[in-house]
């Protein structure tokens, strides 16, 4: 499946005219991460302004996008409809600051629906249970979760939970302005992730689907648990199961494959550059996973560990703050390599333990 680019780079003078031609303005905004530390929205005008998710909820995203606006000749109150990739702060914090300025109507993908509402004490409470079972049946000691969680709590405030909001699902189609895009369902960063394609101008809105420089963290994506009970133990094994078992890496690489299906000449993404040459990346990807489960089977060796057992030996001296991406990356690596009969998972005291087969 060859590809002829028809721009040379990301910084093709022509990229930036093109996405012009169309009324399709990038605004990228700062991210106070390591990596990504940049996140980007897309602006495309029409009858009214149509966002494509908006960046955090900080005074520096703010004050960033009101030049933008000002820039391109607009303002907030010109933005009618607002589309999330997915339900992450980086991507949905400012839009309900954007909604209530402009009376904009707020789309994101059903399944994504309740990572972008305000929690309930209740949900709250399930929610600490669900990531402290998670972190414990990682093998992540039992006595630093609360401070691990502290970290990941202080950073609620990057995103305002939003409250009106109207669903979209694969298949639908919005025409705005010069462009008509095709909404797109897939699952793997989150169940709820969407992309949307424009067939005619061969461009793809990729949120987090596909990035230049990262791969898309397979992220368990635990709120899943509070909407689907968990699976009674099986096999011998002393539940509960502190894996919801959403696999998110092996459904990222089948929805991989139906974009690798996609004429595109550009594809926008969540963080970073335009993308050129996607089917390149993709068989890129590929083979950076291959590699990672690879190094997972050479340090199973003969032994038997968790997830936080191969997480220090596959990514040593990780943050505080990167612990359950790191984990994250090991568990959905280690769900390919179970379905592929390579190992095996077993459930002890609480706790996740692969070996090989």
């Amino acid at each position: 499946m060859e590809q002829n680019n028809r721009f040379k780079s990301p910084q093709d003078p022509e990229v930036g005219r093109f996405l012009k031609s169309l009324g399709i303005h990038p605004l990228p905004t700062r991210l106070p991460y390591p990596v990504p530390n940049q996140v980007n929205a897309y602006l495309i005008e029409g009858d009214g302004l149509l966002l494509i998710d908006t960046g955090l909820n900080d005074d520096e995203t703010w004050e960033t996008l009101e030049k933008d606006f000002a820039r391109l000749g607009h303002t907030f109150a010109e933005v009618r409809r607002i589309y999330l990739t997915h339900g992450h702060l980086d991507h949905y914090g400012v839009a309900r600051k954007i909604q209530d300025l402009s009376g904009a109507k707020v789309f994101i993908h059903p399944l994504d629906r309740a990572k972008v509402l305000a929690p309930t004490p209740e949900k709250q409470k399930a929610e600490k249970t669900l990531y402290q079972n998670y972190l414990v049946g990682a093998g992540f000691p039992e006595e630093e979760v609360d401070n691990l969680l502290q970290i990941s709590e202080a950073i609620r405030h990057h995103a305002i939970p939003l409250e009106r909001l109207e669903m979209v699902d694969d298949g639908e189609i919005i025409k705005w302005g010069q462009v008509t895009l095709k909404v797109m369902n897939f699952p793997g960063h989150t169940r709820g992730m969407i992309n949307f394609y424009e067939p005619r101008h061969r461009i793809l809105f990729s949120g987090d689907h596909i990035l230049p420089d990262i791969s898309p963290n397979p992220l368990p994506d635990l709120d899943a648990a509070l909407i689907s009970p968990a699976p009674e133990p099986k096999n011998g094994e002393a539940g509960p199961d502190p894996f919801p078992r959403f696999q998110s890496l092996i459904q990222y690489l089948v929805s991989i494959q139906r974009v690798l299906a996609l004429d595109l000449d550009l594809v926008l993404p969540g963080h970073g550059e335009p993308i050129v040459n996607h089917r390149q990346l993709l068989l890129d990807l590929g083979r950076f996973y291959q590699d990672r489960q690879g190094k997972i089977m050479s340090i199973l060796g003969s032994k038997e560990l968790s997830p936080m057992d191969i997480s220090r030996e596959l990514f040593p001296g990780v943050s505080a703050f990167e612990v359950i991406l790191a984990i994250s990356e090991v568990v959905g690596n280690a769900e390919v390599l179970e379905e592929q009969g390579k190992i095996i998972r077993e459930i002890k005291d609480r706790k996740i333990h692969y070996r090989k087969k």
